[in-house]
């Protein structure tokens, strides 16, 4: 396949999928995207969907497989002419500082080569300032 700027960000994903299944079923498992474009929907279904939980900003893949030094791994892809938007960024902050390695890759490679550097720990921890201690949830007053 040819492309003007490289290969779209679906078509980097979907060769990272590709590549992941057959090499680490068992990290295939726990492996999955998360669909949180806005695409072409209308005005309720984006309203039903942030009602459930979509939320802006947060990363294409999400890797539930933790290591010594972290809890789990996102990944954002980007096309070869991609750009992270100020959201993302805040999201891929917040994720690291709650203990999860986060990278943006351009490239199925990149992410492949991220992801075996995750596995064997190569990934250093990055100095994040310290989270907020969460607030006690609030009781229902409703009965």
């Amino acid at each position: 396949m040819r492309y003007d700027n490289g290969p779209n960000e679906w078509h980097v994903q979907f060769e990272f999928f590709k590549w992941l299944e057959p090499t680490y079923p068992d990290l295939r498992e726990v492996a999955f995207s998360i669909s949180n474009e806005k695409g072409q929907r209308t005005v309720q279904e984006m309203s039903r969907l942030k009602m459930t939980g979509l939320t802006a900003g947060v990363p294409d893949v999400c890797i539930c497989y933790p290591t010594k030094l972290y809890h789990g791994m996102f990944i954002e892809f980007k096309s070869a002419i991609g750009k992270l938007s100020d959201v993302q960024k805040e999201m891929l902050h917040r994720l690291e500082s709650r203990g999860y390695k986060c990278v943006v890759c351009y490239s199925s490679g990149e992410a492949i080569n991220a992801v075996l550097d995750y596995l064997k720990g190569n990934l250093p921890m990055k100095k994040i300032a310290p989270m907020k201690v969460l607030a006690a949830p609030r009781k229902s007053t409703k009965k």
